[in-house]
C-alpha cells in the first residue's frame, strides 16, 4: 500500500480509500510510538514570559532538546506568549520527562536574564491521551490553529512559533538552515544557554533557532488527515468543538472574530428568531452575553462589539474580566 497518497496522490481515490490509509497509518503510528498525548501549560494561570522573539527561539529551542533527550517525537507545537501547546508521541512517562526539562530551562533562561516571572502555572501543565485517530486530528487542528486565533496578524500557514505553519505548506519546507553540528562552538553555546551538547545531524539552525522542521514531524501529522483540504476544513470550522476543548484546557482564546460573530448569529437565530445580533431585545443580549462568555471564553472586548452592548453594562455582567483586561 502507498504512503504517499496525502502528498500527491491521484485525485481519483475515493473518501474510503483515504480513510482506510490514515487509519492504517495511524495504527503504525502507534505502533511505532506507543501512544500519543497533547501536553499543555494552561494559558489562564500563568503570566506572560514569552515578550520578544528571542524568548520564543529560546522556548523552541528548549522544548526541541528537551524532546530528543527525553526519547519525544513532536508532531506539531505552539509556542504561545503565556502557554504552550504540543503533541507528543512516546509514553506518559517520557512526556514528563520533556516537561521536567523544558521547564527546568525556562527558569534557568529567566533567571539568567534576571526576570522575576512565576513560572508556577506551567508547572500544572496536562498530558491528555489520545484515544483514536479522530481525536489525534482534533488536537492537530487545535494546535495550529491556536497561534493565528490569537493574533490576527497571522493566518494558519504564517505562525511562526511551532510547527503549524510546516502542515501542507511546501514553501516552508524550503528553509533549509545549518547543521547544529556545523555551527561554531559560541554559536552552540548560545543556543542551548549551557554546555555544548550533542544533538542530532537533522537539527537544522536558522538564526539561532533550531527549525521546526528539522524536529516536528509534521509529515506524520499530515498523514492524519485524508487530504490538504480535509485539513484546512480542520482547522477552520467546528466552533463548538475548539470551544469545549479550550473550556477543558484553561485556555483563553478560542475563536477569531469571523468566528464569534457567527456564533452569535447562530444563537440569534435560533433561540430569538433574529438575523443581526444587534437587533437582539436587551434581555436576550444579556443572555448571549453569558453564553459567549461561559462557553467561548470571550473577552469584554469582543461582547460589547458583537452585541453592540455599552461597556458600563457588560463590565458589570462580567467584572473579573474587566479587571483583568486594564
Amino acid at each position: 500500500m502507498a504512503t504517499n497518497l496525502n502528498y500527491g496522490g491521484p485525485s481519483a481515490r475515493t473518501f474510503s480509500e483515504k480513510e482506510n490509509l490514515c487509519m492504517f497509518l495511524y495504527n503504525e503510528a502507534i505502533r511505532k510510538y506507543g501512544s500519543f498525548w497533547h501536553v499543555c501549560t494552561p494559558g489562564q494561570q500563568q503570566e506572560a514570559y514569552n515578550f520578544n522573539p528571542e524568548d520564543y527561539i529560546f522556548s523552541i529551542n528548549s522544548l526541541a532538546i528537551s524532546a530528543f533527550e527525553a526519547g519525544v517525537t513532536i508532531v506539531t507545537d505552539a509556542h504561545m506568549e503565556n502557554h504552550l501547546h504540543s503533541l507528543a508521541g512516546g509514553s506518559e512517562d517520557r512526556c514528563h520527562m520533556m516537561m521536567g526539562l523544558y521547564i527546568a530551562r525556562l527558569k534557568r533562561y529567566n533567571n539568567k536574564l534576571g526576570r522575576a516571572i512565576d513560572l508556577s502555572g506551567i508547572e500544572k501543565y496536562k498530558t491528555i491521551f489520545v484515544e483514536n485517530l479522530g481525536m489525534m486530528r482534533n488536537e492537530i487542528a487545535y494546535i495550529n490553529r491556536n497561534g493565528y486565533v490569537d493574533d490576527p496578524r497571522f493566518l494558519p500557514y504564517s505562525y511562526p512559533w511551532g510547527g503549524g505553519y510546516l502542515y501542507y505548506n511546501p514553501s516552508a519546507r524550503k528553509i533549509k538552515g545549518i547543521p547544529y553540528m556545523e555551527l561554531p562552538y559560541r554559536e552552540k553555546r548560545t543556543l542551548t544557554w549551557s554546555r555544548v551538547k550533542d544533538l542530532p545531524e537533522f537539527f537544522m539552525v536558522e538564526d539561532g533557532l533550531i527549525l521546526p522542521g528539522s524536529y516536528v514531524d509534521y509529515r506524520l501529522g499530515e498523514s492524519m488527515f485524508r487530504d490538504a483540504h480535509h485539513y484546512f476544513s480542520a482547522i477552520t470550522s467546528n466552533a463548538e468543538a475548539y470551544s469545549a476543548e479550550a473550556k477543558a484546557l484553561g485556555d483563553s482564546v478560542v475563536l477569531t472574530r469571523d468566528e464569534m460573530y457567527k456564533v452569535v448569529k447562530m444563537i440569534g437565530k435560533r433561540d430569538y428568531n433574529v438575523e443581526t445580533p444587534s437587533l437582539l431585545p436587551p434581555k436576550a443580549k444579556v443572555e448571549v452575553a453569558r453564553i459567549l462568555h461561559g462557553d467561548y471564553n470571550a473577552s469584554n472586548a469582543q461582547i460589547r462589539m458583537l452585541l453592540k452592548m455599552a461597556a458600563s453594562d457588560v463590565d458589570t455582567l462580567f467584572p473579573l474580566k474587566a479587571l483583568n483586561n486594564r
